[in-house]
């Protein structure tokens, strides 16, 4: 007599191992969106803390990410954000992100929008003003620019952990915003 499986054990391991693999995915996409999300954060963080001192010395915020010490090896334009151009100073992209200098009447920020895949215009936006903490808003674009088109909060509350906030209800943004904790 031959030792082996039978065709019924076979099919309840594959079928187990199935149960796990979906149970898993999901919670692997979460922590690679959360990897790339970390990555943006990090480069906002950077470049803050360059248009800082920028700032400081002289006087005005900085036009072009050329101006500030750090190196930008992004080469395309891909804009994640489309209204004002006269306000969107400066865009450099990649494959994935459009990251973007702002300097309005109402502030100065850089934005990072997603250009690609499932959560495209998902971003994040940190105010670059000395007397602003430097504090890090989830964005989900819902009008000019690349546009977010999943459900609200798909990327920023259960992705990001994020808690929305109550002054992008006002008419004038064009995305929603969320705290991140």
């Amino acid at each position: 007599m031959t030792k082996g499986f039978t065709l019924i054990e076979l099919l309840v391991v594959v079928l187990i191992i199935g149960i796990l693999a979906s149970i898993a995915m999901p919670q692997y996409q979460k922590a690679v969106e959360r990897s790339k999300a970390v990555q943006a954060i990090t480069w906002l963080k950077s470049w803050r803390q360059a248009a800082v001192p920028y700032h400081l010395a002289n006087g005005n915020f900085p036009t072009s990410f050329d101006e500030l010490a750090l190196d930008m090896t992004w080469t395309d334009n891909t804009k994640g954000i489309t209204w004002g151009s006269s306000l969107i100073k400066d865009t450099r992209s990649n494959n994935d992100w459009s990251f973007q200098l702002y300097n309005g009447f109402d502030g100065h920020a850089l934005y990072m929008t997603r250009l690609t895949g499932k959560y495209k215009g998902s971003g994040f936006m940190i105010n670059m003003s000395a007397d602003n903490p430097g504090e890090i808003v989830c964005t989900e674009r819902y009008r000019q620019g690349v546009l977010f088109e999943l459900a609200d909060g798909a990327y920023c509350e259960k992705i990001m952990r994020g808690t929305r906030v109550s002054w992008d209800s006002d008419s004038t943004y064009t995305f929603r915003a969320y705290d991140l904790p």
